[in-house]
């Protein structure tokens, strides 16, 4: 065996082995933010069925199938769709069990595919040189730490590897004509992409870039070939839309009053939304290039203005990245495809098509770690034109650059130890941020942590005065400790800055019971019920004031629906058992 081909072997090994030792520190932390639901509270995942597998295909990301084939709500987001990534949840789930352990691990190691592959792109453009350093900055880079910890990371980890894995194929294929084999592993990336994360649709843009710059003298004998591919792609296109239009009920986001956790952005204009974009592009840049300090969930204290230099700036960057990767483009230089991979995966994240549900999130810039690794690896490629001792200043500078960004990883994995622990890490670098210090609260009250519960809340509601769901939360905290009128003020308060808070409707309403004023009692449940016509808690609410009015038959009538519907509610079962035992 040739040094070279020993090479090749040795390449996705030592990814592997740099990966797991990056992350040695991380494989005990136990499920963290999101995982909880589409993990542990999955059924597709902890009851790993063939009913399952079959329907996972055709429901939406937030949504279980048990084993009798069943679909179960396990969130609100009916916008997403990723049946692969809930697909390898349920193959690993099946396989060894759900453990934190296991799925973090196959984090790692796919993660550490996706360095390899990336790298492997990277050296069919410009050489084995660039290559190991691209793999090396996907592989080392900060950004991959919340991909990694967070098991629902999994769906960007699978985009990047897939999208690069697509990119890779149609390198080769230019190069030595679309065969069979070529054609179907394409074919497979493009499935995976699509069927990840929605991040995944950059293959598409990407492909038709890549045919662009990798055109053949012999034209026509290419183009022939090329038509299987082409042929490929587009089944796949047509059955992704279509699983997609079968599984999703809309899009677009609409976070109403859960103003600390949603994204501010949703339901506005273009030009609304220009400032923050602005802004976001320099945010993504530099989680790039200056990857710290990180932040679990990263909302701005307030919305971006064009009084704001940094959104003008912002903006006026991407039009000049834009400009360079079209000139680029047209010289057929291969950093204009790394600009291109970057302003199509902005494209996506950058709420300047469509508002996310998320603003801001690290593991949105992990899909364009592809666009920095092939720069970076042009920059240090041995058959630059740059000068010797230039290339060396730039091996060096990247080389420092690797090494500090390996320890970063280890620091920011003591972050997720627990939710707790990630949260404080972001309070400890925002203390005035009212989203992380609301979050905060919930949490710190879960665990039993009272004092610095109320600390949290009462603080989030003196730095966002304006937040419905800064008060909602303190007059929860107040009514679970009995400090009714308390409690009352704040949810009076809520509704003054959010008049279709249901929740917050339904809890005046169950006071108004509790004191036996039936009309506000009326005029309140009956507004909830208007905003939410299936909320148990509205429904419940309803069927006791109905039996406070004498109207028991009513009251059973609700029930009966309410427990059809709802048979875990023990509260409605237990009143609709009571008023028939009324009745005889």
């Amino acid at each position: 065996m040739t040094g070279s081909r020993l090479g090749q072997c040795a390449w996705p090994v030592v990814c592997a082995a740099v990966a797991l030792g990056l992350y040695a520190n991380a494989l005990d932390n136990p499920f963290v933010s999101d995982d909880v639901l589409i993990i542990t509270g999955n059924p597709t995942v902890t009851q790993p069925s063939t009913a399952a597998l079959a329907r996972l295909w055709t429901v939406d990301y937030w949504q279980g199938v048990d084993p009798q084939g069943h679909v179960q709500e396990v969130g609100g987001d009916r916008g997403l769709y990723r049946p692969v990534t809930i697909a390898s949840y349920w193959l690993e789930a099946r396989c060894c069990g759900v453990t934190p352990r296991g799925f973090r691990l196959v984090n790692v190691l796919l993660h550490a595919a996706a360095a390899w592959v990336a790298g492997l792109w990277c050296a069919a453009w410009l050489g084995v040189t660039a290559g190991v350093t691209a793999s090396a900055v996907v592989l080392l880079h900060p950004t991959a730490t919340d991909v990694v910890n967070r098991i629902v990371g999994r769906a960007d980890i699978l985009a990047l590897l897939a999208v690069a894995g697509f990119l890779l194929v149609q390198r080769t294929a230019q190069r030595a004509l679309w065969t069979w084999p070529r054609v179907l592993a394409a074919a497979a990336c493009a499935v995976v992409a699509l069927g990840a994360k929605e991040s995944g649709a950059v293959v598409l843009p990407l492909a038709a870039v890549q045919a662009w710059l990798g055109r053949q003298p012999d034209a026509a004998r290419v183009a022939r070939h090329s038509r299987r591919a082409a042929l490929a792609l587009g089944l796949i296109l047509v059955l992704y839309l279509g699983g997609r239009a079968a599984a999703v009920s809309r899009i677009g986001y609409d976070y109403g009053p859960w103003d600390l956790i949603g994204n501010p952005l949703a339901g506005t204009t273009l030009s609304a939304r220009l400032p923050a974009v602005g802004t976001l592009v320099l945010g993504y840049l530099r989680l790039l290039v200056a990857p710290w300090p990180l932040f679990a969930f990263d909302l701005p204290t307030r919305l971006p203005e064009w009084s704001d230099p940094r959104a003008v700036l912002g903006l006026a960057a991407l039009a000049l990245l834009a400009a360079a990767a079209a000139a680029l483009l047209v010289r057929r230089h291969v950093l204009g495809l790394a600009l291109a991979s970057w302003l199509a995966s902005f494209l996506i994240v950058g709420q300047l098509v469509l508002p996310l549900g998320t603003y801001r999130d690290v593991r949105l810039a992990y899909g364009m770690l592809g666009s920095l690794a092939l720069a970076i690896g042009w920059l240090v490629e041995p058959a630059s034109r740059w000068h010797r001792s230039r290339r060396r200043v730039a091996l060096a500078l990247v080389t420092t650059m690797l090494v500090t960004w390996a320890a970063l990883v280890v620091r920011r994995n003591f972050d997720f130890r627990s939710d707790i622990t990630l949260l404080e890490a972001d309070a400890r670098r925002r203390p005035d941020d009212a989203s992380t210090l609301g979050r905060l609260g919930g949490l710190y009250e879960r665990a039993g942590r009272l004092p610095e519960a109320e600390h949290a809340f009462t603080r989030a509601v003196e730095l966002a005065p304006a937040s419905p769901e800064a008060a909602y939360e303190l007059a929860l905290w107040y009514q679970d400790r009995g400090k009714r009128d308390a409690a009352k003020r704040f949810y009076e308060r809520t509704l003054e800055l959010y008049p279709e808070h249901p929740m917050a409707l339904v809890a005046l309403g169950s006071m108004a019971l509790d004191t036996d004023d039936l009309d506000a009692a009326a005029r309140l449940l009956t507004r909830a019920a208007e905003l939410a016509p299936d909320d148990p808690f509205v429904v419940y609410d309803l069927a006791v004031l109905d039996e406070r009015r004498g109207n028991v038959a009513g009251a059973i009538e609700r029930l009966e629906r309410l427990v059809a519907r709802h048979p875990e509610y023990g509260q409605a079962v237990q009143g609709l058992a009571a008023l028939r035992e009324q009745r005889r």
